[in-house]
């Protein structure tokens, strides 16, 4: 009986090791702004174009065929 109940604390011993990690990443949050490095993964995810640029449609056709904007000559046919 005592070795089963020397047994029970291991597993109460996992869960302590994984409480570290949420700690830290607290701390991470506490630390200054200049060693944050998200402000610099911001331009990465969403590039502003030069205000130069022209607007661009997103495909402009190069022949116009007169056809409404929902019917595609390279489409399939549907139906």
């Amino acid at each position: 009986m005592a070795h089963h109940s020397a047994r029970k604390p291991q597993p109460f011993d996992a869960p302590k090791q994984s409480t570290p990690e949420p700690e830290m990443l607290i701390n991470q949050i506490h630390l200054p702004p200049e060693q944050i490095p998200e402000p610099a993964s911001y331009p990465e995810l969403e590039p502003v174009p030069p205000p130069d640029s022209e607007p661009v449609a997103d495909e402009p056709d190069p022949e116009p065929t007169g056809l409404p904007p929902e019917i595609d000559p390279e489409a399939p046919a549907q139906g």
